[in-house]
């Protein structure tokens, strides 16, 4: 075991966690064997010659060499920042293709940790992608960056109307929906496209068939105003099937939709 007390500033940890040559030992200091400077992460110290090199790839990848977390989630369980707002995340890591992008998280609801996917409202003539969906103006999230988002999904997805009422439905429940289930919309412009005989939605889970006749449908719908059945449209919740939300806060035990007209799109 080499010790050695000399402080490094040159490198940043983040840039020498990369690298791809590794050599265990415990303390950080110059190996005089090697006549090389090396940094202690995680009790693992890595050499710095190849440094340079790596810091060309983390500009080309994208990467940022700060820590950043894969999640809202993330975020909040780290205990470092608890408040709603704007935060950078990385969903693959470091060493990951999707480069690190913003959104906002809400880190006060329903233990905390959840990322704004879609912002929606009744009547909206289309529904438009944007780079940072927030809670100030109506959109979605961009296709690369929901898929992500949606494929490290653990809990579920929460909802938020104009009044402040939260629903809550379970990614079980979620990834079971017989009609559509989260993992088939790849695209949430389109996630509501369909005709009468099937509704779509963001998910769909039905009794008896997929034509939502019946009253024994539930749907999580985000649709533009263009649908004939208006009441399918806009920006609604549905349990009549029976997978039913986990938390469910409207009088009416079936429908959200005349009960509010906008909807925050939530997803941990």
């Amino acid at each position: 075991m080499i010790k050695h007390n000399r402080n490094l500033e040159k490198y940043s940890d983040e840039t020498l966690l990369s690298l791809p040559h590794e050599i265990e030992y415990i303390e950080t200091g110059f190996i005089p064997e090697t006549e090389t400077y090396c940094s202690k992460i995680s009790g693992i110290l890595y050499p710095v010659e190849l440094a340079a090199t790596l810091n060309a790839s983390i500009a080309d990848t994208g990467h940022k060499k700060e820590k950043l977390f894969q999640s809202c989630k993330g975020i909040y369980e780290s205990n470092q920042k608890n408040k709603d707002g704007v935060y950078e995340i990385d969903v693959d890591g470091i060493k990951g293709e999707i480069k690190p992008f913003k959104v906002y998280c809400n880190m006060t609801e329903e233990g905390g940790g959840w990322t704004l996917f879609a912002n929606h409202a009744d009547g909206l003539p289309s529904i438009n992608k944007k780079e940072i969906v927030n809670i100030n103006s109506y959109g979605v999230m961009k296709d690369d960056k929901w898929k992500s988002i949606r494929n490290n999904m653990s809990e579920g997805m929460m909802f938020i109307d104009e009044s402040g009422r939260v629903s809550t439905i379970s990614a079980t429940k979620l990834n079971g929906g017989k009609c559509r289930a989260i993992g088939s919309v790849n695209d949430l412009s389109k996630a509501g496209m369909a005709t009468y005989n099937n509704a779509g939605g963001l998910w769909h889970d039905e009794k008896s068939g997929c034509d939502i006749q019946g009253q024994d449908y539930s749907l999580i719908q985000i649709r533009g105003n263009s649908y004939k059945h208006y009441k399918l449209a806009g920006a609604a919740l549905y349990q009549q099937s029976s997978l039913k939300f986990d938390k469910w806060p409207y009088r009416s035990g079936g429908a959200s939709y005349n009960e509010q007209n906008k909807l925050q799109y939530y997803i941990k």
